[in-house]
């Protein structure tokens, strides 16, 4: 019986879950195929970086780094990490988080689950466990990408354990956002008010931290509360998983769930 709720989650996302991995894939794989023209084009790529305003690329290419476009992390850092996949990792966490309590809530068929012998906090943990482990073969599917494929396109200097370690910033930084959604949907059971409120955390809190330079001082400090501030995309001079960060984003997330199930427990579902 352990399984059999964890199975079931995994079957209900498996076509969406192809759907992602080969859009994800396909989006890297494209990006990687037009490096080798920008590294041709060189300083003039740099050059353009290097006029805009420090804000600018903070919010729009996930930070400032001091690599060039023309680099391979530069680049892949400009199309991929800086933005579009920790996106991509969020959203598909968001709306998989939103459906797995809150929408069979709100499709009425939770209540009936419900009544079979599994616990409330056993359909919890494996639905959250099953949303976990899409997130990481779509993450482990895209850095397997770009380990394989960085030497046809002329990324070479880009070392496995960089990407590795990007990769892992990814997936950290989407567990946190899946599981604030998570949580929102096992206390309010309300599908509709569960993605609202998901998505507004989730874009206020990016946008907080691309603006927040911009606030009074007082309020300067205040970015700390969005988890972008500990995302650092592609770093050249780190070849290792951040454990820290790690640590303390995967606790803050087993927190959150931790009490949405304890409230999800006793809580009457809606009819």
């Amino acid at each position: 019986m352990l399984s059999r709720i964890l199975t079931k989650a995994i079957y209900d996302q498996k076509r969406s879950l192809i759907y992602w991995n080969l859009g994800t894939v396909l989006l890297v794989f494209l990006v990687m195929t037009m490096y080798p023209a920008v590294q041709e084009a060189g300083e003039g790529f740099n050059d353009l970086m290097d006029a805009l305003p420090e804000e600018m690329k903070a919010l729009f290419y996930g930070g400032s780094s001091d690599v060039g476009i023309s680099t391979p992390a530069g680049w892949l850092n400009i199309e991929v990490y800086g933005l579009m996949l920790p996106f991509i990792l969020i959203i598909y966490g968001i709306i998989n988080a939103v459906n797995s309590i809150a929408g069979e809530e709100s499709n009425g068929t939770l209540e009936l689950l419900v009544t079979t012998p599994i616990s409330r906090v056993q359909i919890a943990i494996e639905k959250f466990l099953a949303i976990l482990l899409g997130m990481i073969v779509i993450s482990s599917l895209y850095t397997l990408t770009v380990i394989l494929f960085k030497n046809s396109f002329e990324m070479n200097s880009l070392q496995s354990s960089v990407i590795i370690s990007a990769g892992f910033e990814v997936f950290t930084l989407a567990i946190g956002y899946t599981a604030i959604s998570f949580a929102i949907g096992a206390i309010t059971g309300n599908k509709g008010l569960t993605l609202g409120l998901s998505f507004l955390i989730t874009i206020v809190s990016y946008l907080w931290n691309g603006f927040h330079k911009f606030l009074p001082d007082v309020l300067e400090s205040t970015n700390n509360l969005s988890l972008f501030k500990y995302y650092s995309s592609i770093d050249t001079s780190n070849t290792s998983i951040d454990i820290t960060e790690l640590l303390v984003v995967s606790g803050l997330s087993l927190i959150v769930v931790s009490i949405s199930i304890a409230i999800f427990k006793n809580r009457d579902l809606t009819t």
